[in-house]
């Protein structure tokens, strides 16, 4: 999970080590030509960052190359940056998006 460069890490790392099963990126990009697999992936993007349009685009079209299952949410009126608002939706979605590809622990919490 991660936002931006931390997006971009995260994509990166999942796509190089199977045990990573899912993904949480937000306004991060991939670097498709060195990708050969990616888990279930969760797009957050801001619609008013020039960059989103391309680099959603991009990761979509790998992630459908692959055949990887994935949603998005794209926040019309949000830049590269989030305002609060949205980052209220934006940990609902995750969870919502987790608990469907980790339905065995739904709700659970490490450690406890």
């Amino acid at each position: 999970m991660g936002h931006s460069l931390a997006g971009y890490l995260s994509l990166l790392t999942a796509g190089r080590d199977p045990r990573i099963e899912a993904v949480v990126e937000a306004s991060g990009a991939i670097d498709a030509a060195s990708t050969k697999r990616l888990p279930p992936t969760l797009i957050l993007h801001g619609r008013t960052t020039r960059r989103c349009r391309s680099r959603k685009r991009r990761l979509e079209a790998l992630l459908k190359k692959l055949h990887t299952p994935y949603e998005k949410k794209i926040y019309p009126h949000e830049p590269h940056r989030f305002s609060v608002q949205p980052c209220a939706t934006f940990f609902t979605r995750t969870d919502r998006f987790l608990s469907r590809n980790f339905p065995a622990n739904a709700g659970s919490v490490p450690g406890e």
